[in-house]
């Protein structure tokens, strides 16, 4: 898989959208890994579907070793794994602290990049 020619429109959200398995992820695993490791644009991986194992085993097949790349701080990647539980209820007060989060991660680094994986799963009922 390659991001297409000439990359994504700086400086505007790209929305993708697609079934469950299209490649959603890992294009967006794409997009901040090469991101932060050949054009030195800091990113933050936000997710709230997989578990860090997961999205690790997944991206392999990339030639992507995402513990490594997250624990060299000279990378610019920071990486959230946040599974969503059971609590929709509270769906509010868990954006907000996600939304916080998020914030402080992209001001710490200085991301140029910033995706969200996916955040459909916050939204369901």
């Amino acid at each position: 898989m390659r991001l297409p020619e000439g990359g994504l429109p700086a400086g505007r959200p790209t929305l993708l959208c697609g079934g469950p398995g299209c490649g959603k992820t890992l294009f967006a695993v794409e997009f901040i890994v090469k991101g932060a490791t050949l054009y030195n644009e800091p990113g933050v991986f936000m997710t709230f579907e997989e578990k860090a194992e997961e999205l690790t085993d997944n991206v392999a097949s990339l030639g992507f070793d995402l513990d490594k790349l997250v624990k060299i701080k000279s990378s610019g990647l920071i990486m959230f794994i946040l599974t969503v539980l059971k609590l929709r209820k509270q769906v509010n007060m868990i954006l907000m602290v996600y939304l916080s989060g998020l914030e402080h991660a992209i001001d710490s680094i200085g991301a140029k990049r910033v995706v969200l994986d996916t955040i459909e799963n916050l939204l369901q009922d």
